[in-house]
């Protein structure tokens, strides 16, 4: 009953996330049918039937599990939580940790000239994540199969063995342990600059935990100064990492950039959790 509940509440919650959200009236219909579309065959056929695949809007999108699919969709197009009013049709935007490329997919709708350099480590993934851009024949969309970092070269790399594509993979090994891999690092500090990048429009960086090496790093090579948004999701309090929030933050504040927060809630009981806090800096 209390997980009844829990979807319940969580799928209103969405919903009046969708409606406060910018976008008109029929495209805020069009998401709702979508939506619920997806709910149900994510609750009652996917158990039956395992799903893959779905379509949203104009594009079709293939996961390993139709889970991450639900999730994504309703994370992204529904709580609207890399929603980015540009003033400019062709922002260069930077999807740091994009999994199967459902953010990609979100900008590229909001914003179809946009200039979109995706980056996931995970080869499996990246496979999956080369295959949904060109089974939706998006343009001006640059794949990188590297895991951010402050530095080049091979890196150890964190997987779920139980859920190929996970949304916790990592090169931090206290975030996700469970199976030791690797992947290519890069510093982004170094391909700004290697592509002569004057200005970044935004940087989306979902990383979990290395988000503060490369922060870090952008800051000591002066680089933040040319980046003009970013949206970032913090993972506060991962158990035996040494992670600071107030430091986090204290580099952008010296940087003159402004901050909105957004995290869930918690009871004083909890007060070890791991928290995924989402940082707008502007």
């Amino acid at each position: 009953m209390n997980k009844v509940f829990r979807a319940f509440f969580n799928t209103i919650t969405n919903i009046e996330h969708l409606v406060a959200s910018s976008h008109p009236n029929k495209t805020k219909l069009k998401l709702l049918l979508i939506y619920f579309i997806v709910l149900f065959k994510n609750t009652f056929i996917n158990g039956i039937i395992p799903l893959k695949r779905q379509r949203l809007l104009n594009f079709q999108i293939e996961s390993f599990e139709y889970g991450a699919i639900k999730f994504l969709f309703e994370d992204i197009f529904i709580k609207n939580v890399y929603y980015y009013k540009s003033d400019k049709a062709d922002p260069v935007i930077f999807d740091c940790g994009a999994n199967i490329g459902m953010a990609t997919l979100f900008f590229k709708w909001m914003y179809p000239a946009s200039k979109v350099y995706a980056f996931e480590p995970d080869k499996e993934t990246f496979s999956l994540l080369q295959k949904n851009i060109k089974n939706n024949n998006l343009r001006d969309v640059y794949l990188f199969n590297n895991a951010l970092t402050n530095k080049d070269g091979k890196i150890d790399f964190f997987l779920d063995s139980r859920h190929k594509g996970s949304l916790v993979m990592s090169a931090i090994p206290e975030r996700n342990s469970d199976v030791k891999s690797s992947a290519v690092g890069i510093s982004l500090s170094k391909f700004i600059k290697k592509e002569k990048f004057a200005e970044v429009d935004l940087i989306k960086m979902d990383i979990e935990g290395a988000e503060c090496f490369v922060i870090r790093d952008l800051n000591k090579h002066k680089l933040l100064k040319r980046i003009r948004m970013l949206f970032v999701e913090f993972h506060h309090n991962i158990e035996g990492f040494n992670n600071s929030l107030q430091d986090f933050l204290k580099i952008f504040e010296d940087n003159n950039f402004n901050y909105l927060l957004e995290c869930s809630s918690i009871r004083s009981n909890e007060k070890s959790k791991m928290q995924d806090v989402m940082i707008y800096f502007y």
